[in-house]
């Protein structure tokens, strides 16, 4: 969706700085067929710091031939144009990529007077079926000669981001020449492009060496009008993936979250200022919001959306800025009132969601007491009017919103209005004053002060959930647990022939999760990494449809060890003790895997060798210990390549009881019986530790267990009744187990979501009665003190 479908954005100049220089600028295109009769094509300037469907730039191109369109225009040198063509006809129609994905955008390196020469591959109506090929290549520090990871590549409308070596692919390209473009998204490198010519089915190299840019401190000063409700934070929303940015389309289109934007500090009423450093030389778009990049954002006095330009100088320096106003004109601002009735976490904060079409990246309201929020919405009303809201707690708000019969929505009216709200009660949520009934009498135990008690963190890809991290860290600490567990993903983005790479926005980007490790590393919890693949529907589907010949398994292995090892190396830099290998959804990569409906994966007879090389390989460059994986009830057969692995961790799912009203005691006695009889004597002969992980939901058929075909068990079972005792006596039972038996070292609980206190039938346990389990059993199998 595009609002706009014009020329909208006012860019301001600071007025502390020289003016910017600009270069004429040719883009120059060819379609793949001409364009129906009437129609027009234009070159889409992007804004994604508003948001890409929100604030674009579209500029008309003149018409060479019935293939050929161009279009003159200046832009500021040192700049990074972000732009993709659109058509236009009855309605608009974006390009799309050789992948048959509409382009996000293109990227321009404007250094100079500049000819850009681009292919349109495909339209909506009109998916591309040709020859393509690929470019691979490596991008180094030129000083330090060490890789760069994190830079956004970019290439005829594809994108993807380098590993940790530095390395990319950039899969699906025509036969050609195209636009190279490669970007650190956190600035501090320099922007490299240049030609690359792909052949058909064949392999591009580009190596390169590029400049880390040296940092300057940046003093911003604003002064806003009188008027505004002052109480609510001031953001500073920008271009930077390390300020907020999440180079990605998040709900409705939303590239920011409010909770992860840097507050100004309040100088004196009306008068703000941000400290920040910033890379010399970097294209700096930004501004200023009471909210996010869309609502209540800074426009001009004709209610067109602001966005700041500097190129970064080199030297320190401080800029005065002026807004003109954060009000739609001719509106009147929306106050919200949320009285809270009704039991709420201590330590976390409600927010207010909106939804005119869809729902929005949600705004933190601002405390006014322990029971009441407030939060002011001026803007962008000459683009929304009627309007859905809902509040809900710590941003989580499909699962924490207040529970109301109806969503309430309101009107825009040019006269101020305030609508308050009392809240009864939240969802998923209630502080029950009913004691957790903890089986303490195990016999005959002693603590076990080297024993593994963490938690296994969710791997869903939340996009404030570093925001979170401190509280979440907080959580499992008071619960006395000595490990934490990371998921860090990859998305498998194409299946013939396989990719694997990490998509900002869905897959956490490698500065988040190494943040989040380096925390819980300064909060002495021994980490892991379990890396894992999200796909694009289910692991299921990816495999049935892969072609699975030799060609494809050659370039899964590779694809996928180019992952793993970038995640080695992960754990390497962020301190790590430990990384966990496989994941349960490739087990068709395994030897004798299987498919999800039991038949052959047709895996290469080499395949444990595959497997035990990607173990060497990771021991090159990781000193720390490497687990191997395993489902337990599983349909495949134990992997061979365990045999190089340190321990073995199990992914514990098992049927218990027929029946709900199985006591504590007949479920150790069940949980004893399969692992002495089943589990343990398979594993015994490796002479490894075993760290039992399990992952039971609090719903009432958590009983019956799951079979983990393909990583199903964490994400697609459960669909009982929210059950809280069901889940707290099979924790209960698994963890006095677990301690009982010498040949387990240690005892994780899986799928733990962080973010905010939510009892649900979901495995998570943190909030939920099984905490309390847990919370007694580690406190005494590692002989702590309860503080």
């Amino acid at each position: 969706m595009n609002v706009f479908t014009q020329a909208q954005a006012t860019e301001v100049q600071a007025n502390s700085l020289p003016a910017l220089a600009q270069a004429e600028v040719v883009f120059q295109v060819l379609l793949p067929v001409p364009l129906p009769e009437n129609a027009t094509l234009s070159v889409e300037i992007e804004d994604d710091v508003t948001g890409l469907a929100f604030n674009p730039t579209r500029i008309e191109m003149a018409k060479q031939d019935d293939r050929t369109y161009y279009l003159k225009t200046n832009l500021v040198i040192g700049s990074v144009v972000k732009y993709r063509y659109v058509r236009s006809t009855d309605g608009n129609s974006v390009e799309y990529n050789p992948q048959n994905l509409q382009v996000r955008y293109r990227l321009a390196n404007i250094s100079g007077p500049t000819i850009l020469q681009d292919n349109i591959a495909a339209w909506i109506d009109s998916p591309y079926s040709g020859p393509i090929g690929r470019v691979r290549g490596q991008f180094l520090d030129k000083t330090t000669n060490t890789p760069i990871p994190n830079m956004l590549v970019s290439a005829e409308g594809v994108q993807t981001t380098t590993s940790s070596d530095g390395s990319f692919i950039l899969e699906g390209l025509t036969p050609g020449t195209h636009n190279l473009v490669a970007y650190s998204m956190d600035g501090l490198y320099a922007t490299f492009s240049q030609g690359v010519t792909i052949a058909e089915e064949a392999t591009t190299p580009v190596f390169v060496y590029t400049e880390k840019r040296k940092t300057v401190d940046i003093t911003l000063n604003v002064s806003i009008p009188d008027g505004y409700n002052e109480q609510m934070p001031l953001r500073f929303v920008s271009n930077l993936q390390s300020l907020g940015n999440a180079y990605s389309d998040l709900l409705a289109g939303n590239t920011s979250a409010a909770v992860n934007l840097p507050k100004l500090s309040k100088e004196t009423d009306h008068h703000y200022q941000i400290k920040l450093t910033l890379p010399s030389g970097f294209d700096l778009r930004y501004k200023y919001s009471f909210g996010d990049g869309i609502w209540n954002s800074e426009l001009d006095s004709s209610g067109a959306f602001v966005v700041r330009q500097i190129i970064v100088p080199e030297k320190d320096t401080t800029i005065d800025d002026t807004v003109t106003t954060f009000t739609t004109p001719g509106a009147g601002v929306v106050s919200f009132v949320a009285n809270i009735n009704t039991s709420t976490p201590s330590d976390e904060s409600v927010s207010i969601q909106l939804n005119p079409y869809a729902w929005f990246e949600s705004i933190p309201m601002t405390k006014l007491s322990e029971t009441q929020w407030v939060f002011s919405l001026y803007s962008p009303f000459n683009l929304f009017n009627q309007i859905q809201y809902r509040f809900c707690r710590n941003d989580l708000c499909d699962f924490t919103a207040a529970k109301v019969d109806s969503i309430p929505s309101f009107t825009v009216y040019n006269q101020p209005q305030t609508i308050a709200q009392e809240i009864d009660q939240w969802e998923n949520y209630s502080e029950s004053s009913e004691q957790s009934n903890i089986v303490t009498d195990a016999g005959p135990l002693t603590p076990r002060t080297d024993f593994i008690a963490g938690f296994e963190i969710d791997k869903s890809c939340i996009p404030f959930s570093n925001s979170y991290i401190d509280s979440g860290l907080k959580k499992i600490a008071e619960v006395g647990a000595n490990y934490v567990v990371f998921s860090p993903t990859y998305s498998a983005t194409r299946n013939t022939p396989p990719y694997l790479e990490s998509l900002p926005g869905v897959d956490i980007s490698w500065p988040e999760i190494q943040t989040a490790i380096i925390k819980a590393n300064q909060e002495q919890f021994n980490t892991a990494i379990f890396p894992q693949i999200n796909y694009p529907n289910s692991a299921a589907s990816y495999w049935a449809n892969a072609s699975r010949d030799e060609g494809w398994w050659n370039s899964w292995y590779d694809r996928y060890h180019r992952f793993m090892i970038s995640m080695s190396d992960l754990a390497t830099l962020s301190g790590a003790s430990t990384i966990i290998v496989g994941d349960p959804s490739v087990s068709p990569s395994m030897s004798g895997g299987k498919l999800a409906d039991g038949s052959s994966a047709k895996s290469p007879k080499d395949a444990d060798d595959q497997w035990r090389q990607l173990i060497k390989d990771i021991r090159a460059n990781y000193s720390g210990t490497i687990l191997g994986a395993v489902s337990y009830p599983s349909t495949e057969p134990l992997p061979g390549w365990l045999d190089s692995v340190d321990g073995i961790y199990v992914i514990y799912t098992a049927p218990l009881s027929q029946t709900s009203s199985a006591s504590v005691d007949d479920l150790i006695t069940i949980i004893q019986d399969d692992l002495n009889n089943n589990l343990l004597p398979t594993l015994s002969a490796m002479n490894k530790p075993v760290i039992m992980a399990i992952n039971y939901p609090s719903s009432s058929d958590a009983y019956a267990g799951c079979t983990d075909t393909l990583g199903s068990c964490l994400d697609d079972w459960g669909n009982g009744q929210i059950d809280l005792s069901t889940q707290m006596k099979i924790y209960n039972a698994a963890i006095i187990a677990a301690e009982k038996d010498s040949r387990i070292s240690g005892f994780i609980s899986r799928g733990n979501q962080t973010v905010a206190a939510v009892v649900d039938s979901s495995p998570s346990v943190l909030s939920k009665p099984s905490s309390d389990v847990l919370w007694f059993w580690y406190h005494f199998i590692l002989n702590k003190s309860p503080e």
